[in-house]
């Protein structure tokens, strides 16, 4: 099973002006929590960006899964490799 998405969860603000979501990426068994923050792209910025890259992945084709985009020198990526049944490259 795959997954990724934003959930329920409140963020925990470190600045009082910091704005983001709780989000979810899961891979089999694997469950990892992440936070986006919204300063350079929004909520459905995100989510077109996952499809886009996972339809390249289906395809044979690199493709990495950006889950922070805060700073332009500073972003968080799930990229690609070969998990059991599953391949992102």
């Amino acid at each position: 099973m795959f997954w990724i998405g934003f959930t329920q969860e409140p963020l925990f603000k470190v600045e009082p002006t910091e704005e983001g979501l709780v989000g979810r990426i899961v891979l089999g068994k694997h469950k990892e929590t992440f936070v986006t923050h919204l300063l350079t792209w929004s909520e459905q910025h995100y989510v077109e960006h996952w499809k886009l890259a996972l339809r390249r992945a289906l395809n044979g084709m690199s493709a990495a899964l950006i889950t922070d985009r805060e700073l332009q020198s500073s972003q968080t990526t799930w990229s690609g490799g070969r998990f059991g049944k599953y391949t992102m490259t």
